[in-house]
């Protein structure tokens, strides 16, 4: 076996899975508050990335443009979730639910209209260098960068969610939203906030990984399926079984590129969704 190149896979597959930790992670977020599957995840990703690439043009500062990309994606959150998202509750979770569906399709066509269909490149918040890893392995610095800053936003995202007011607060209404009600906890605020969280995560997973690629409109879609994939296999609204459900599949994605072929990467992660549901039907951290 060769085992420097291995040892980069193995690499390869735990950036990925932090990224899509971060994306699933929201996803999950999202359903274990208020009970549906956000279809719009990859657009509001979407929004994230461009928002730093049309701030780029005017403040050549890829930390300033990446900052006030997510204020601007917070912003917009905040305007959708409370005109488009939160009037069609009354008529309960399935037509929320699907009115994401519609949702996702008008913000497509909204961010096509205003940029265009043209390939971008998003601005890197760290530059890309070659390193040179123990055992003669070379690899790319930003990928290792981003695969850190990941893991510090989702270690403060669980102490945030463990240890402050508002993180009790939410896992109570993740937990039981009537009962949460009964002891005050303002169920509005939360879930609007838990919301922002969620798409914020999403959003930021967005802007590390978007400058590896070209960006176009639709750049994200990939994400939504796999966010899925990672939500259903951590366990449907638990938001530590999606941060070991990302890595299994980064890894699984990475790893089945390379050693089987490249092109059955995605049926390789669905594979992965497949056989995890036959041994934990809920996913590997549901609960009943």
């Amino acid at each position: 076996m060769n085992i420097p190149l291995f040892f980069s896979v193995c690499l390869d597959g735990l950036v990925l899975g932090l990224i899509y930790a971060l994306a699933g992670i929201g996803l999950s977020l999202i359903f274990g508050l208020i009970g549906i599957l956000n279809f719009a995840h990859a657009n509001f990703i979407v929004i994230a990335v461009y928002a730093v690439i049309f701030l780029f043009g005017f403040i050549p500062n890829p930390i300033i443009a990446t900052v006030g990309g997510l204020v601007i994606l917070v912003v917009v959150t905040l305007v959708i979730y409370n005109t488009l998202i939160t009037p069609v509750f009354k008529f309960g979770a399935d037509a929320a639910m699907m009115n994401t569906f519609a949702l996702s399709y008008f913000l497509e066509v909204t961010v096509l209209l205003l940029f265009g269909p043209y390939y971008r490149r998003a601005p890197a918040i760290i530059p890309d260098m070659t390193l040179t890893l123990p055992g003669g392995i070379s690899y790319s610095f930003y990928r290792i960068a981003i695969a850190l800053i990941s893991l510090a936003v989702l270690l403060t995202l669980f102490a945030f969610i463990r240890k402050s007011m508002f993180g009790k607060a939410l896992r109570a209404v993740m937990q039981d939203m009537i009962a949460a009600s009964l002891v005050g906890i303002n169920l509005r605020r939360v879930m609007m906030w838990g919301f922002v969280i969620a798409i914020l995560l999403a959003g930021v997973a967005g802007v590390l990984i978007a400058p590896m690629y070209l960006v176009y409109p639709r750049f994200a879609d990939r994400l939504l399926p796999i966010s899925f994939a990672v939500t259903i296999v951590g366990g449907l609204g638990n938001i530590e079984g999606a941060l070991i459900a990302g890595l299994i599949i980064g890894l699984a994605e990475s790893l089945g590129g390379v050693y089987i072929s490249s092109a059955y990467k995605d049926a390789i992660i669905f594979l992965t969704l497949v056989i995890v549901l036959l041994i934990r039907p809920r996913g590997i951290l549901g609960r009943k």
